[in-house]
């Protein structure tokens, strides 16, 4: 009997509310910095960026599929925003509404699971997929999904949600270099994924360059754009997450990742999450709130 109280309050804890965008792991800024980069000390990894530290981005989830050998393929990525709901780009769910088809892994380093003390990562099944009701494929407007989980996950080290901000004015100004990306991307648009989590620090670019830059129309109330000069996303990096920590020290995620050059001289495109703070609350009934950045 006492064994089983113990389990239940271990569980409970588990369970319950924690403090959104506080990793317990702490990350590493100086690794895939805008300055580090510039005196040379980057990889190619997630574009201009460098591995993180394990565990440091404990939102962070691969999404992935079952391929023809049974063997589960990334496909994009997504962040916890509450628990039992996960945020991805729609363009990632779009053809694939299909919630059996996808499973997502949480509390993971090395998503093909080649990593020591990985014993916490969790694999959770999708029990319905909510694209936004505005979603446009054409256009590329209000990009964004919510994944509805089948069961709740564990909160522990290495797995916690982000908080999501009301507004974004104040965080979205140029110059501004403190937005970091984190994802398993390719070191180039035609090279393998990366199997540790890597980290990179992307500058805020203005509407106007942006607009010169990207041959779609870029929709300001839905969209924002960051990156460029060999920093950004790559491939496989649709879907995760672009955040900015606030001087409280919690982390605020802005943007999904929509589209970049991987690596190249223009800005890539980010989905604006304080846009979709309404439908947020409403798909996920109260369970993930947009907060005011303190």
């Amino acid at each position: 009997m006492r064994t089983a109280v113990v389990l239940l309050s271990t569980l409970a804890v588990a369970l319950a509310a924690v403090t959104c965008g506080q990793p317990p792991i702490k990350p590493d800024l100086t690794r895939g910095s805008i300055k580090s980069v510039s005196a040379g000390r980057f990889d190619q990894l997630i574009s201009g960026g460098n591995a993180s530290v394990p565990y440091s981005w404990p939102w962070m989830v691969a999404l992935v599929t079952k391929d023809w050998f049974d063997e589960y393929v990334l496909r994009c990525g997504g962040s916890i925003i509450a628990n039992g709901w996960v945020m991805t780009s729609a363009q990632c769910v779009y053809n694939d509404h299909y919630a059996k088809t996808w499973m997502i892994k949480a509390g993971v380093f090395d998503v093909d699971d080649n990593f020591e003390g990985q014993d916490e990562e969790q694999e959770v099944d999708i029990k319905a997929i909510h694209v936004h009701p505005q979603y446009d494929p054409f256009h590329s407007l209000f990009d964004v999904a919510l994944l509805e989980l089948k069961r709740p996950l564990l909160y522990n080290n290495h797995t916690r949600p982000v908080c999501l901000p009301k507004t974004d004015t104040a965080a979205l100004t140029y110059p501004d270099d403190d937005l970091w990306v984190t994802g398993w991307g390719a070191r180039t648009g035609n090279s393998r994924t990366e199997k540790g989590l890597h980290q990179v620090n992307v500058p805020y670019v203005n509407s106007t360059v942006c607009k010169k830059e990207n041959p779609v129309t870029l929709n300001e109330d839905v969209m924002f754009c960051a990156g460029g000069q060999g920093h950004g996303a790559c491939k496989d990096d649709t879907g995760r997450p672009l955040v900015k920590a606030a001087p409280s020290g919690s982390w605020y995620q802005y943007g999904i990742v929509m589209w970049d050059e991987c690596g190249g001289v223009t800005a890539g495109v980010y989905s604006r999450v304080a846009t979709y703070c309404d439908w947020i609350s409403m798909a996920t009934n109260g369970a993930a709130d947009c907060q005011n950045v303190l």
